[in-house]
């Protein structure tokens, strides 16, 4: 079985990250045995202006020549408004493809995904559980689809499900392996980017920057009115994990210089003055971005 995952994108950002979401899905797809390919719509869009683009229908065909059994859709909240029409082309080349949907862009506008859009299932909370038990029963025991938490399907027109169950030991998570993207050029994108945009350049001391987006806790425990959550588990790695972490992504990727994409990284200030002491007693000499 054969999952595609979109990456779709986002209106007016200043950046392009790579898929790090889908890549903890892909992973986890590969592990329940199956198979996984990520289509990074804004890398196509600006590495290939030529090729793709959103307006001739060449970006949809292109994704709808490719041979897979259950398309994947991530994304924030924002990113519907690219889905509503993707998902129309989707249903008149492929009508009976499912469809899952994870992110916020998934359960906290589920009511949008009724009445607006032919979706199959949504994905709530940690998808990487989700859609390994989701691999499990779907093709050999499907009606055990209905006892996965966290999954929402759609029936006749209304999705019912179960509430996600949270992974407490986040460190079970295997570190993110970048390799199934183009990375090097995300290396070099974010990189002139996070330079660019540095107040004080001086405190690099010169060195040859390489950067990649680094996660450290899941969550956010707070509901501010200018933000979207819909969980708010906040969940960090052990200071060991970490540390294990950056040294795995300079090992493998030669990398010096990492863009927390946590939601909320100094929620608790003991955590983060024991991750920094052993960062300087490792003498681990990289640099932070948020």
């Amino acid at each position: 079985m054969k999952f595609l995952l979109i990456y779709p994108p986002r209106k007016r950002d200043s950046v392009m990250y790579p898929p790090t979401s889908l890549i903890y899905i892909s992973s986890s797809i590969r592990d329940a045995g199956h198979e996984a390919e990520i289509v990074d719509i804004p890398y196509l869009l600006k590495k290939y202006p030529d090729q793709y683009n959103l307006e001739d229908g060449s970006l949809y065909d292109y994704i709808l020549s490719k041979k897979f059994d259950i398309l994947g859709c991530g994304g924030v909240v924002s990113t519907y408004f690219f889905y509503e029409d993707f998902i129309k082309a989707v249903r008149e080349k492929k009508k009976d493809i499912p469809i899952i949907v994870g992110g916020t862009v998934g359960v906290p506008i589920l009511e949008v995904w009724e009445n607006f859009s032919d979706v199959n299932y949504l994905v709530e909370g940690d998808g990487e559980e989700v859609i390994k038990q989701f691999c499990k029963y779907f093709e050999n025991n499907n009606e055990k689809l209905n006892t996965i938490p966290g999954l929402y399907i759609n029936q006749n027109g209304k999705f019912k499900g179960n509430p996600p169950k949270v992974i407490k030991n986040i460190d079970k998570i295997p570190f993110l392996n970048y390799d199934e993207i183009d990375y090097e050029y995300y290396i070099e994108y974010l990189t002139k980017w996070t330079y660019r945009f540095t107040p004080d350049r001086s405190v690099y001391d010169g060195r040859q920057l390489r950067l990649l987006p680094f996660l450290m806790s899941r969550g956010c425990p707070f509901l501010c009115s200018f933000c979207f959550h819909f969980n708010r588990t906040h969940r960090y790695h052990t200071v060991e994990y970490v540390i294990n972490n950056i040294k795995y992504l300079q090992r493998k990727y030669n990398v010096n210089l990492f863009y927390i994409i946590d939601d909320l990284f100094i929620f608790r200030a003991k955590w983060v003055v024991e991750l920094c002491d052993e960062i300087i007693a490792q003498k681990l000499n990289v640099y932070f971005f948020g």
